[in-house]
């Protein structure tokens, strides 16, 4: 699921640069949206409203939601549909920020979107939209001993003074 996360995440930032934005693309991003476009047809224009399936290859998520962060399971992905389970449920309208972490290769997809209905059930279904431009960045993890003082402050306290 997460390579389909993946390319979708492109497909959404250069249509949404493309269509929303009118940010002229490079022949090689147009070239690029084209095949996506191709790619993704019409898949997940409309889903029923109804729970979220169970899939072995969901991935845990963060939304931000009401007061706080709500973390949930991406369930399903889709061209147009992002559905989600959750403990809690989001107002149809609702607008939130969806945080996708993919820890093994290094990337967090960030996805602006808005809910387009929600599931009463044990967990919650919410079918989100993207509304923006998501974004894919590599996770920096710090060096060893990265946070060890640049100017040998700890090393001094380990050499004692008589």
């Amino acid at each position: 699921m997460i390579e389909k996360l993946d390319f979708l995440v492109r497909f959404w930032e250069l249509r949404a640069r493309w269509e929303a934005l009118g940010v002229p693309l490079s022949d090689r991003e147009r070239i690029e949206l084209l095949s996506l476009v191709q790619l993704v047809g019409n898949e997940g224009r409309s889903r029923e409203r109804g729970p979220a399936a169970l899939n072995r290859r969901s991935l845990p998520l963060h939304m931000i939601a009401r007061g706080g962060f709500l973390a949930g399971d991406l369930r399903e992905v889709y061209a147009e549909l992002l559905i989600v389970a959750a403990a809690q449920r989001l107002e149809e309208g609702e607008r939130t920020v969806v945080q996708v972490t993919d820890v093994a290769a290094g990337h967090e997809y960030t996805i602006p979107c808005v809910v387009v209905w929600s599931h009463e059930a044990v967990p919650c279904a919410i079918a989100l939209t993207v509304d923006g431009i998501p974004s894919r960045t590599d996770i920096v993890l710090p060096l060893a001993n990265a946070w060890e003082s640049p100017l040998g402050m700890g090393a001094v306290a380990t050499r004692g003074y008589a």
